[in-house]
């Protein structure tokens, strides 16, 4: 209820009481029957009027969650999940459809003053992510050439970890981007993704090499030329780690988790809002 409606209630009351002891002291039953019925239809159009708008605000509260809170908070939600990325899953792209389409509609309008500046600093948040992620997909590949071109002795085009399948002699590769960036060795990877399934024989590297206009790949075996990687390895897992961008992008998911998972409260509170009214 609002103040206008409790003063106009206390109001009213009043008035019915004072009404009535007038009609006690003129001794005038008629006045006081006159004063009971205009102070009970004042009454009941009162609390009619309180429960129409009480209604009015739950159908706008529910049409609210619909349109507007129910897509930001399962939105919020599919990122927040994406939130914990490793060398399988890696860092993966963050929703922002449901954010767009509310802006770009009167929608924007309806949402709650602080709600909303909170979801303009989290969704900037994400965008900022998507430009640092692409900086860190160009940034990285190009760290793990240059690195391999100075430790192979050669313009290194391509490296891959790969394994043999022992039943089938079948070769499996592996990219190491991804492995890189979460410093996790590709031999462990390739073991989490096909070791419960077949049996992995043996492990070497793939060196592609750009000669001219050619690439070559050149598998690299043995104990030594796996301690050759190993020893490359682990250079290049240390200098990725200083990239600024992979350092950015850490950051950045970090305040994303943080800022998303207070919104999904907040959001949550107001979800539940129009059933309690």
């Amino acid at each position: 209820m609002g103040l206008r409606e409790d003063a106009f209630y206390i109001g009213s009351v009043a008035g019915g009481l004072a009404s009535a002891g007038l009609a006690w002291f003129l001794s005038s039953p008629l006045f006081g029957v006159v004063t009971g019925i205009l102070l009970g239809t004042g009454l009941t159009m009162l609390t009619q009027s309180r429960t129409q708008k009480r209604l009015w605000k739950r159908e706008l509260g529910l049409r609210n969650i619909e349109s507007i809170y129910g897509p930001l908070y399962r939105e919020i939600k599919r990122n927040l999940s994406k939130g914990s990325p490793t060398a399988s899953t890696s860092f993966q792209s963050l929703e922002d459809a449901e954010w767009q389409r509310i802006k770009s509609e009167y929608l924007y309008d309806f949402i709650k003053d602080d709600i909303r500046r909170r979801l303009e600093h989290h969704y900037s948040l994400v965008s900022k992510y998507h430009t640092v992620l692409g900086t860190v997909l160009t940034r990285v590949p190009a760290a793990i050439l240059e690195e391999a071109s100075r430790a192979y002795g050669e313009n290194v085009v391509g490296i891959q970890y790969a394994s043999n399948v022992a039943v089938t002699n079948a070769e499996l590769e592996i990219d190491i981007r991804e492995a890189v960036m979460f410093h996790e060795h590709p031999k462990s990877i390739l073991q989490k993704m096909y070791g419960r399934n077949m049996n992995l024989k043996e492990f070497f590297v793939i060196v592609t090499v750009g000669k001219q206009a050619r690439h070559i790949p050149e598998p690299h075996r043995g104990p030594d030329e796996l301690a050759k990687f190993d020893e490359f390895y682990e250079t290049l897992c240390k200098q990725v780690a200083e990239l600024e961008s992979i350092k950015g992008i850490r950051q950045t998911l970090k305040e994303i988790i943080a800022t998303g998972r207070e919104l999904q409260a907040a959001i949550l509170k107001l979800i539940k809002e129009p059933w309690s009214i």
